[in-house]
């Protein structure tokens, strides 16, 4: 989806871990468009020639359609570059997900997938899915469903879910 709405709460958590947020926009969400993944590798090479980033520790998250950017960039040739993958409410590209690149570069590497028991865009029984569909890779998913929550999660759980998306991103970095 388009993060530009929600850079004011990941900033929250960006300036606790003391961590860059780029929030590369794909028209208002419309990752399902040809060279998605390159749109990403653009903005982060972009931020790197401006501000000194360690490439090792880069996560890639994706809110809603924007998880099927997130599942394409992580099974292109850029599928190496990352640490993680966080898709909050998220559209998926299940061929991507089958793909031999994306168990390539993600067996034994973390997602965290975070969706909402009442969500009406994307429905839980999808989102679990796919969840399975990367977990047939060997890739870590780590699936939180939240109980009453709807497509806005990020609003409507917005204390949980920062501190949910904080603790998990510790771990990573750990």
């Amino acid at each position: 989806g388009n993060f530009k709405a929600y850079t004011w709460l990941l900033s929250r958590v960006a300036e606790e871990r003391r961590m860059v947020l780029i929030s590369p926009s794909y028209g208002m969400g419309n990752w399902d468009m040809r060279h998605g993944p390159e749109a990403v590798m653009n903005a982060l090479d972009d931020t790197a020639k401006h501000l000194k980033l360690d490439l090792s520790r880069v996560h890639l998250a994706g809110l809603s359609n924007g998880g099927l950017g997130v599942s394409r960039t992580a099974a292109s040739r850029f599928g190496n570059r990352f640490r993680s993958l966080l898709l909050v409410s998220p559209m998926f590209d299940t061929e991507a997900l089958k793909s031999a690149s994306f168990e390539h570069y993600w067996h034994g590497k973390p997602v965290l997938v975070i969706t909402g028991e009442e969500d009406d865009r994307v429905p839980r029984d999808y989102v679990e899915d796919c969840a399975a569909l990367m977990r047939n890779s060997d890739t870590n998913v780590e699936m939180t469903t939240y109980p009453g929550a709807n497509h806005f999660l990020f609003f409507s759980h917005r204390d949980r879910f920062l501190k949910q998306f904080s603790e998990w991103l510790a771990r990573q970095d750990g």
